[in-house]
């Protein structure tokens, strides 16, 4: 069964239960598409011209690779995969050219850990005109995620990563400053338009089709993650 503008309860529980494991007030969007459509969205309207992105070994690639078939600017912060990257060093690279997102992989011990990304939150926000964007696909679920206190304006996962369940459904929470930029472009479209796809979370209901299979396999799998968490 397609369901193609679900509402009520069962959609506002899954939203209860994504807030809490993004850790954000925010709504967190469901977007029918697979993972690499999904990133493709958020980076398409994230990025206006020119960002940064951190690569450790393998990790980060995809994000640089992906902003680049987009037609954006890449400058990437590379350090190898024995040694950690310090926010100092981070610093020092969004000093140079002017850049308005810094783009990282989410994951522990690696270029976008916890404690480093609180670093670079910070440093984002002093910057105006810049934002930060986290990739958790091989991450939620399995570590937890604090998106508002770290300062991190997107958070996107797929739905085949960590989380462990079928393809074809991206998951996005996205800051308040992050959505008044992307209120202001236009041509944004809808189906890959990620405003469209939060007013929809916001209004409890989904902006395009998803199976009611898949859609019951992730509220499974958020009642298993976070239902534990409750007090």
């Amino acid at each position: 069964m397609t369901i193609p503008e679900a509402s009520g309860q069962p959609i506002a529980e899954i939203q209860h239960l994504l807030r809490a494991l993004f850790g954000t007030i925010e709504p967190v969007a469901i977007v029918p598409a697979s993972g690499r459509i999904g990133l493709e969205m958020l980076l398409r309207a994230a990025v206006l011209h020119r960002a940064a992105v951190l690569v450790r070994g393998g990790q980060g690639e995809t994000l640089a690779r992906t902003a680049e078939s987009l037609g954006k600017e890449v400058v990437r912060i590379v350090s190898a995969e024995d040694l950690p990257v310090d926010a100092d060093q981070v610093e020092r690279f969004l000093s140079g050219p002017e850049m308005d997102a810094l783009l990282v992989e989410l994951g522990s011990g690696t270029s976008g850990s916890p404690a480093l990304l609180e670093q670079i939150g910070r440093l984002v926000r002093r910057r105006r005109g810049m934002v930060l964007v986290a990739d958790a696909t091989d991450t939620l679920g399995r570590m937890r995620i604090e998106m508002d206190r770290w300062g991190v304006d997107a958070v996107f996962a797929a739905s085949d990563g960590a989380l462990g369940l079928p393809p074809g459904l991206g998951l996005l929470a996205m800051s308040g400053r992050l959505l008044q930029r992307l209120h202001g472009q236009a041509g944004r479209g809808r189906l890959l338009d990620p405003v469209a796809h939060q007013a929809a979370a916001v209004e409890g209901r989904l902006a395009a089709p998803v199976t009611t299979e898949l859609l019951e396999a992730l509220q499974r799998r958020l009642d298993e993650l976070v239902s534990p968490r409750r007090p």
